[in-house]
């Protein structure tokens, strides 16, 4: 059974609003399990939408990528793989 949850906005709303919709939602729930989150992380070859350190349990760090979109490439799967591979993060 596949589950979906989706959040409608205004028409006129562009994406950039709904990518930062979503993403707060996103750092608002990884709050609420005991994570200190840090968003819109940029270095050289490298953009993270959030990154998220447990409060409790020691070097775990999660790498999030929010999409505001029905379908992901796979070239952005990949991307995102080897940024969560290349930092050593626990969880992506």
């Amino acid at each position: 059974m596949k589950t979906e949850i989706k959040i409608l906005l205004g028409q006129d709303v562009s994406n950039k609003a709904k990518g930062n919709c979503f993403e707060d939602l996103i750092r608002n729930l990884l709050s609420t399990l005991n994570y200190k989150v840090r968003g819109n992380i940029r270095r050289t070859g490298m953009e993270i939408d959030a990154v998220a350190e447990h409060k409790h349990r020691n070097n775990e760090i999660v790498y999030v990528e929010c999409k505001a979109k029905e379908k992901v490439s796979s070239i952005e799967l990949r991307t995102f793989f080897a940024n969560v591979f290349h930092n050593k993060a626990s969880f992506g």
